[in-house]
């Protein structure tokens, strides 16, 4: 007789004790569970609904059928040979004697997911380090640290420190969207953007953004305004369009709400470029970070009585690259180099 029935014919048989009182099992034949009958979906589905607390959004997470996840659920506590969840009308909820059953389950859900991000990392076929910004970021921030070019706010902190320079990075274009390993990402001030909760986050800077313009728009006896609410009217302006997270009366909330009180007198264009072309030929008045006349010196700012308009600059690292070196070595130059600018201060350029 194999090892294993003998165990099972040598143990106490309590079928017919009626002092004992086993647990209902959902299997007439438990067995014992050999490894192999569980697999990786199982488990995660066990984590999902411990976290969605429903076997409905549990299948929305994974992407399957509710009936799946029925199903899976139902395999394990056949195999535990008990139930996992109080059910109710509103959703299910673990019993409080499965907490160390869930710890295990998270701490494998955690450890796959390491595979799978160690695993992907090896794939680095081009050897770059790719960045998502927007068009001003990569254009004006981004583009000198890759080339060496001393322009735009970052020309001082190359000249002072050109071991910061990054050739081996990608831009990857936040407009048109796409994968990178490390994200620039606008928020208001003091409000931590989007991220998943294992990204490393980290403030670059808190840029101040004015009102810009060139001398030809008040060319023709124009008044200035004095206030932010003055723009609202009599005045023509561009803006480029909402950002997610930009919305708050100590962001961009502010302008927004000016530029659509405007009315016919607001442009919206799509790309900053666009937009600092038409305050430079005169035509507009635009909300620009106070480090554009180093870029264009013809550029004056407006001395607004109002308080500034900020937005905070973030790079967001995803977990699944924080490991590699080479993205590690991109990050800290980044923090680096925005730490040696001035982002409050509108540079004299004369003229």
């Amino acid at each position: 007789m194999p090892p294993h029935d003998l165990y099972r014919h040598s143990a106490p048989n309590h079928r017919n004790d009626p002092t004992v009182r086993l647990k209902p099992r959902r299997s007439d034949n438990p067995g014992f569970l050999g490894r192999e009958s569980l697999d990786w979906e199982s488990i995660r589905t066990f984590v999902a609904v411990i976290e969605t607390g429903s076997f409905t959004d549990a299948a929305m997470v994974l992407g399957v059928n509710q009936a799946t996840i029925s199903r899976r659920i139902a395999r394990l506590e056949e195999l535990a040979g008990t139930d996992l969840f109080e059910r109710s009308g509103s959703g299910v909820t673990l019993l409080p004697e499965m907490e160390r059953l869930a710890a295990a389950a998270r701490s494998i859900h955690r450890d796959a997911d390491d595979f799978v991000d160690l695993l992907m990392g090896l794939c680095q076929s081009d050897g770059y380090v790719r960045i998502k910004a927007t068009e001003r970021v990569y254009n004006y921030m981004l583009t000198p640290l890759m080339t060496g070019v001393h322009m735009g706010p970052l020309q001082g902190v190359m000249a002072r420190h050109p071991e910061l320079l990054l050739p081996n990075i990608r831009l990857v274009s936040a407009e048109a969207g796409g994968e990178a390993e490390i994200a620039l990402v606008w928020s208001a001030p003091g409000e931590t953007p989007d991220a998943e909760p294992d990204d490393k986050v980290r403030r670059l800077a808190r840029l101040r953004y004015g009102i810009f313009y060139t001398d030809p728009y008040f060319a023709s006896g124009r008044a200035k305004p004095r206030v932010l609410e003055d723009l609202a009217h009599s005045h023509s302006l561009v803006s480029l369009p909402r950002i997610h997270g930009t919305e708050s009366p100590t962001a961009w909330g502010r302008w927004y709400d000016v530029v659509d009180r405007a009315g016919v007198n607001a442009s919206v264009v799509e790309w900053s470029s666009v937009s600092e072309r038409l305050v430079l030929s005169g035509a507009a008045l635009a909300l620009l970070p106070v480090y554009t006349p180093c870029l264009n010196p013809s550029l004056r700012e407006i001395s607004l009585e109002d308080a500034p308009l900020h937005l905070d600059l973030w790079k967001v690292t995803r977990r699944s690259a924080a490991r590699r070196s080479d993205v590690r070595d991109v990050a800290d130059k980044l923090i680096r180099a925005f730490a040696g600018v001035d982002w409050e201060t509108t540079p004299f350029v004369g003229g």
